[in-house]
């Protein structure tokens, strides 16, 4: 940041760039103000020419567009978390249905361009449904984070994790290789660590699962 307009290659000239390129400019500077907040400027500074199209002077405007910036990142931000809710499952903070269609769709054209393989797991849990009807649902949604908590744990970060609702689960196990025999094997070991994920037990508040 710097009080002054132009100081270095951080804050250019536009006066000394529109009179090098003879077009309009814009840039953007940080200025301390007095209180020494830094402030976004917007400088934008326009040719002037004569009727023998001669370059003559140049007309420079600035604006104070901090608080537009702010505003902008906020924006910014508020899209990104809606995104994110709409392609995210809001208990276990696994991508949802719609984003995992997106990334087998994704996965498929890549294998195919690389000649790869993939593979896929669906996962449903045995009698969840007594647990919600015996212990509560809060409970059976502490069951749920906890299996996606294992599930990110276990498996390579490359694979996707999802939740399609209730109990299912499904994982999309991505660039496995080319040759099918090792392909099925690697897949067979990831889906052996998946399983190993409920030998050991549950405790939910004070209740082995």
């Amino acid at each position: 940041a710097s009080k002054l307009p132009c100081s270095g290659s951080d804050h250019p000239c536009p006066l000394q760039e529109v009179k090098e390129s003879g077009q309009p400019v814009t840039v953007i500077h940080n200025h301390l103000d007095g209180d020494g907040n830094i402030r976004i400027i917007e400088v934008q500074s326009a040719p002037l020419y004569n009727s023998e199209g001669e370059l003559y002077a140049a007309i420079e405007v600035t604006r104070d567009i901090t608080e537009r910036q702010k505003i902008e990142e906020l924006l910014s931000e508020n899209e990104k978390r809606l995104h994110h809710l709409a392609h995210h499952d809001s208990l276990t903070n696994l991508p949802n249905r719609r984003e995992f269609r997106y990334n087998l769709y994704q996965e498929i054209a890549r294998a195919q361009r690389y000649k790869s393989y993939g593979a896929l797991m669906y996962i449903d849990l045995d009698n969840f449904k007594n647990i919600n009807d015996s212990l509560g649902h809060s409970s059976g949604d502490e069951l749920l984070k906890e299996i996606a908590r294992r599930l990110q744990r276990t498996l390579r970060e490359e694979d996707t994790i999802a939740r399609l609702g209730g109990d299912e689960f499904v994982v999309l196990l991505e660039g496995l290789g080319e040759e099918r025999a090792r392909v099925v094997d690697k897949a067979r070991e990831l889906a052996e660590k998946v399983r190993s994920i409920f030998a050991e037990e549950f405790d939910l508040d004070g209740h082995q699962l």
